[in-house]
């Protein structure tokens, strides 16, 4: 009888100590090169409910995180972080009682987060969602050598705010390096093409292709205007030039581009900004380009050509003719101009799997496309 009992007392410590443990995971998202430096987040999630003492709740304590690195690549450069991601969160109030640095001890990267003061509030990482903690931004040496950003797990350690150690799970790792040698970009404005965005490659290293990035400002967000990938070469020596021609821009308004590469390993780098005074082009025929993608589910996109101002009518029709959706009507300017339909009605709901009619409507022309939705 004392036997079981004492069994039965050691598997409820065993699990009680289970119900306490405090993990989460860890991972390296977002390599990327920009220009002549590396960036990568560091993201965190909790996967269980952190301990409670001293008023905190499973706050974020003392922490360091190692990584091993290329020295090859970035030598002794001295990172840093980004402190807009590092200003971390919690009930929507900025948390200030942290303070981050980020050192260079060959071949190791050193990440530190030291919680300052005792205040109640602090840092609770999301439970099982992830939430990055900052971004790490540092110079590149040799653009060809391969980063080689892997944690270390040894030598990295977490602490929640009652100095309890925490078990991290850790995921993601970096070894990437930079794709093309971008030797000349541009962007220039015609009555003929709108917008001409050119960049001339050196080289390039396992380049899937580009993608272009606009925004009116250079400080605002950037959004990306190509449907589909511009396609680089893969492994290439020679130089070559690319150029993409924008034609969905007005007259006199300041527009800002950024050239995205992406690698066969689907890793980016972006080159730029630079800016241009936009030239609004005028086509000579009436046109309504096939929706891509099709199939789509649930949004699709595609682009429509005024050769003169009109009112143009928009709508998407099932194929028994029946009018699901007004998606314009009003009078446009002559130009390029684009147009999405995110697969629902009028009152918003979404429409069945099906083939579908998009129909663009002057005065004077009117044409249709056929759709797919697959859901």
């Amino acid at each position: 009888m004392k036997t079981s009992a004492i069994i039965f007392s050691v598997v409820l410590l065993l699990l009680s100590t289970l119900l306490l443990a405090e993990t989460c995971d860890m991972r390296i998202d977002s390599i990327r090169v920009d220009a002549d430096s590396c960036k990568f987040e560091l993201l965190i999630r909790r996967t269980d409910a952190w301990d409670v003492g001293l008023g905190k709740i499973g706050m974020l304590g003392q922490c360091d995180w190692y990584f091993d690195f290329n020295a090859a690549a970035f030598g002794a450069n001295e990172p840093f972080y980004d402190s807009l991601n590092a200003t971390i969160k919690a009930n929507n109030l900025d948390v200030l009682d942290y303070t981050f640095s980020v050192q260079v001890n060959v071949p190791q990267l050193q990440v530190k987060c030291v919680l300052e003061g005792t205040a109640n509030q602090g840092y609770d990482p999301p439970l099982d969602t992830w939430d990055t903690l900052l971004t790490v931004i540092w110079l590149i040496d040799d653009t060809g050598e391969n980063s080689g950003i892997t944690w270390d797990e040894i030598n990295t350690g977490m602490q929640d705010a009652d100095l309890e150690e925490v078990t991290i799970t850790y995921e993601g790792n970096g070894d990437i390096s930079l794709p093309v040698t971008m030797t000349n970009i541009s962007a220039t404005a015609s009555r003929e093409n709108g917008v001409s965005v050119l960049w001339e490659v050196e080289s390039e290293v396992s380049c899937a292709g580009f993608h272009i990035w606009r925004s009116e400002s250079d400080k605002s967000e950037f959004k990306r205007i190509t449907t589909q990938l511009i396609p680089g070469r893969g492994n290439a020596s020679s130089s070559k030039e690319y150029v993409y021609n924008d034609k969905n821009v007005l007259d006199n308004v300041v527009y800002w581009y950024k050239i995205e590469e992406i690698s066969t390993e689907g890793v980016s780098s972006f080159f730029g900004p630079m800016s241009v005074i936009g030239v609004s082009p005028i086509p000579n025929e009436f046109r309504l380009t096939q929706n891509y993608p099709n199939p789509f589910n649930p949004n699709t996109q595609f682009d429509y050509q005024l050769p003169e101002d009109s009112n143009v009518q928009i709508s998407v029709y099932d194929i028994l003719g029946k009018r699901v959706k007004v998606l314009l009507d009003e009078d446009m300017k002559a130009g390029y101009h684009h147009m999405s339909w995110d697969g629902t009605t009028e009152n918003g709901r979404p429409v069945a799997s099906g083939v579908y009619l998009i129909q663009i409507s002057t005065l004077k022309d009117h044409l249709v496309r056929k759709v797919s939705l697959m859901r």
